[in-house]
C-alpha cells in the first residue's frame, strides 16, 4: 500500500465525522463553526479521494496528477483558473440559473469563500477519480491503442460541432431567463433556500450538449483527443471510466451529505423528484456522468500536457 494510499484511507474515514454534527434548519444563518466544520470535513472527503486515486493511478501509470499540477506557478494558475471557469459554468447554470440545490449553511458572504476553496478540490476529485478508474480498466482491457488518421466523418462533423455549441449555450440560457419571466415574473439569485421555480430539465441539458461541443470542436481544432474520438475509435475504457467513477463517488458523497447531521446541500426541483433512490432524486444520479464529462472536457481542452491522460487512446499525429 502506497502513502498516497494511505493517507486517502485516513482522510476519508475522518470526514464521516460530519455525521456527528447537529441538525441546522434556519437556512442562511448557520454559527460560524457549522459551515467552518463542514467545510473542513468535506475537504478532508475530497482530499481522501484524490490520494487514494493518485495512490491507484501512480501504481498503474507511474504519473501523477499531483505533481503536474504543482510542477510550477503556470501549471497551478492554469489549473486554478480553469477550475473557477468549471465552478461557475456548473454552479452559474445548476444552482443560480437552475435551482436544482441550495446550500442551507451558508450566505452571501460565506459562500464566496467556500465556492473558490471547495471547488478546486471537487475539480480535482472528479479527475483523479476518473483516471484511477481509467487506469485500472485499462490495465484490464488492455484496451489502449495508437491512432494517427481521423476518419473521412470527424473534420466536418468537429466542426459543425463547435458552430452548434456555439448557437445553444446562448439559447439555452435565453430559454432559462425566459422561463423565470413566466413563473415568476423575473430573475431571482438565492442560495441559502429553496425557491419556487420549476427549471424545464430540457434547458439545462441543452446547455450541456452546447457546451460539451465546443469543447469537442476545440479539442480537435488544437489536435488533441476527446471522448468522441476515443469512441469513434472503439476506445470505450474512457466512457465506461466515466459512468463508474462518476457514480461511485457520487453514492459515497451523497449519501455522506444526506446523512450528516446538517448537510452542506440539498435538492430541489429537480425533474421527477418524487423517484428517489437512496432517499434522493433518481434523476440527479444520471446528472453525475454527464458533468463529470464536462469538467473532463474542459480540463482537456484549455490544458497542455497536464491532460495528456484524460482521453489517452488516441496519440494524434
Amino acid at each position: 500500500m502506497s502513502v498516497k494510499f494511505a493517507i486517502g484511507i485516513v482522510f476519508l474515514a475522518l470526514s464521516y465525522l460530519q455525521l456527528l454534527l447537529p441538525r441546522h434548519e434556519n437556512y442562511g444563518d448557520a454559527p460560524p463553526y457549522l459551515w467552518i466544520t463542514l467545510t473542513v470535513l468535506g475537504a478532508l472527503f475530497m482530499l481522501g479521494i484524490i490520494f487514494l486515486s493518485e495512490g491507484v493511478t501512480e501504481a498503474v501509470y507511474e504519473k501523477s496528477l499531483l505533481r503536474a499540477i504543482f510542477k510550477n506557478a503556470h501549471t497551478l494558475i492554469a489549473y486554478l483558473a480553469l477550475s473557477m471557469v468549471g465552478a461557475i459554468m456548473l454552479d452559474g447554470v445548476s444552482q443560480w440559473l437552475g435551482k436544482l440545490w441550495f446550500y442551507p449553511v451558508l450566505n452571501n458572504a460565506t459562500y464566496p469563500i467556500v465556492f473558490v476553496f471547495s471547488f478546486a478540490l471537487y475539480w480535482l476529485m472528479v479527475i483523479e477519480s476518473y483516471l484511477a478508474v481509467k487506469a485500472l480498466l485499462d490495465l484490464w482491457r488492455k484496451g489502449r491503442h495508437t491512432v494517427r488518421t481521423y476518419f473521412g466523418f470527424e473534420p466536418p462533423l468537429y466542426t459543425s460541432l463547435g458552430a452548434l455549441g456555439i448557437i445553444l449555450i446562448p439559447i439555452a440560457a435565453a430559454l432559462m431567463t425566459n422561463d423565470y419571466a413566466v413563473q415568476r415574473g423575473g430573475y431571482v439569485f438565492e442560495l441559502t433556500k429553496a425557491v419556487d421555480y420549476k427549471v424545464n430539465f430540457s434547458f439545462i441539458l441543452l446547455m450541456f450538449f452546447g457546451t460539451w461541443f465546443l469543447f469537442e470542436a476545440i479539442e480537435y481544432f488544437r489536435k488533441e483527443t476527446s471522448l468522441l474520438r476515443d469512441i469513434f475509435h472503439h476506445y470505450f475504457t474512457p466512457l465506461i471510466a466515466v459512468v463508474v467513477a462518476s457514480l461511485g463517488t457520487a453514492l459515497l458523497m451523497e449519501t455522506q451529505n444526506l446523512f450528516a447531521g446538517s448537510g452542506a446541500w440539498t435538492y430541489t426541483n429537480w425533474p421527477f423528484q418524487e423517484v428517489t433512490l437512496l432517499g434522493l432524486p433518481a434523476v440527479m444520479f444520471f446528472f453525475w456522468p454527464i458533468h463529470y464529462i464536462f469538467f473532463l472536457s474542459l480540463w482537456r481542452a484549455f490544458s497542455d500536457k497536464e491532460s495528456d491522460e484524460v482521453w489517452k487512446g488516441d496519440l494524434i499525429k
